[in-house]
């Protein structure tokens, strides 16, 4: 038999067959997919697809994502003034700060702390902390090193009246520390109350008004941080949207929500909404109070709408009380109705408790250990970490 074929005859298929499509599909990132979508129709339709969605949703979770390595989680239950840290394959390891050595409390041994941010920059985090009279005082804390730098910002040359949404970021381009605040003041030229949002620079020791435009909206949510860029939940009194602020550039961007968030900040709304970062990507989960289920979406572009995708419908959850924050590859932090705190799995739909009663707010951040020193330390102090019995 002749082996030789002319090129004329022989058939190549350009099918590929769609498991073989959905396999190198789904690993890619969601803002690649939505842009893929144009390619052709059965591409368009793949967010319809629930074997596409499946493999998409099981290797999103699954994936071992850069943003957890080396991470502990510090837990801040604020009512009663008491960090732990939380470390482990399943954060199973607790560790209590006791504050005595450090310089927060006043004569009467009043005090009360924020975590500004939800995330440590080279290991430092930001306090925010102020005594019985409102007196409050900023503070650069390295948990590993023990560092600590005490900073005022003090107002400048405005009539302040007050600030208000303070977020802290990292400018890695200038290796700066950077805060930004919605300040509101006396206006001269009008009557009334005029507001416009500042940054502070820690190497330059000095507030300054942003140039970058933005409205100002009258509901500011809890702010996650990814990549240089701080996002929070502003609702305004037609639509809520979400706001990103990048340090480096020290510009704002805004995203509008999808449909089904409408409503969620009305007094009869039955619906809890935290924004998170879920394996790298911006997320937000709503809790539906009257089905106990948690509508899961991520974000694929900044300033893209329809980019916004529903990734997870869970539940019910009737032990669920309050949602805190996400953890590792889907870990969801939520109190439950007897005040536990537990770990609800949303790839299993299992619940662990962790062994920690809260009885009003709490927040978790992100810490990643770096002995990388504080520029211009103010002092230091011993371990203050002890094992905590609980």
């Amino acid at each position: 038999m002749d082996l030789s074929l002319s090129s004329s005859n022989v058939q190549v298929s350009n099918h590929i067959p769609d498991d073989i499509v959905f396999s190198i599909l789904s690993k890619l990132s969601l803002k690649s997919l939505k842009r893929f979508e144009s390619v052709c129709k059965s591409w368009s339709l793949l967010f319809h697809n629930p074997i596409f969605m499946t493999m998409f949703r099981h290797y999103f979770i699954s994936k071992e994502h850069s943003f957890y390595d080396d991470m502990s989680l510090l837990l801040h239950l604020k009512s009663e003034n008491v960090l732990y840290s939380l470390s482990g394959e399943r954060f199973e390891n607790k560790v209590r700060f006791h504050w005595d050595k450090l310089p927060l409390r006043d004569r009467r041994n009043n005090f009360s702390f924020d975590i500004l941010g939800p995330i440590s920059f080279n290991g430092t985090l930001c306090l925010k902390y102020y005594n019985f009279y409102g007196t409050h005082k900023f503070m650069l804390w390295n948990p590993t090193t023990m560092e600590f730098k005490i900073f005022s910002a003090k107002p400048d040359c405005f009539s302040k009246v007050w600030s208000d949404h303070y977020q802290v970021g990292y400018d890695h381009v200038k290796d700066d520390y950077k805060m930004i605040r919605l300040t509101h003041c006396r206006s001269r030229s009008i009557h009334g109350i005029s507001s416009f949002w500042e940054i502070f620079s820690l190497n330059n020791n000095s507030w300054r008004k942003i140039d970058d435009h933005f409205p100002l909206a009258c509901i500011c949510d809890e702010a996650v941080y990814l990549n240089g860029v701080s996002h929070w939940l502003e609702i305004t009194e037609t639509h809520i949207h979400l706001v990103s602020f990048d340090f480096c550039k020290e510009s704002f961007i805004t995203t509008s929500m999808p449909s089904d968030t409408d409503g969620v900040f009305d007094f009869n709304s039955t619906r809890e909404i935290i924004l998170t970062v879920l394996n790298g990507s911006i997320a937000f989960i709503l809790n539906y109070e009257e089905t106990s289920t948690l509508h899961i979406s991520i974000l694929g572009e900044l300033g893209v709408k329809e980019s916004w995708t529903k990734l997870f419908i869970v539940g019910p959850l009737t032990c669920l009380n309050f949602l805190i924050g996400v953890g590792k590859k889907g870990n969801i932090l939520i109190t439950k109705k007897d005040n536990e705190l537990a770990w609800f799995d949303i790839s299993t739909g299992t619940i662990d408790e962790i062994g920690i009663t809260a009885k009003s707010y709490c927040k978790i951040s992100i810490h990643k250990e770096s002995l990388l020193p504080i520029g211009g330390i103010h002092g230091e102090f011993s371990s203050c970490f002890q094992p905590c019995d609980i």
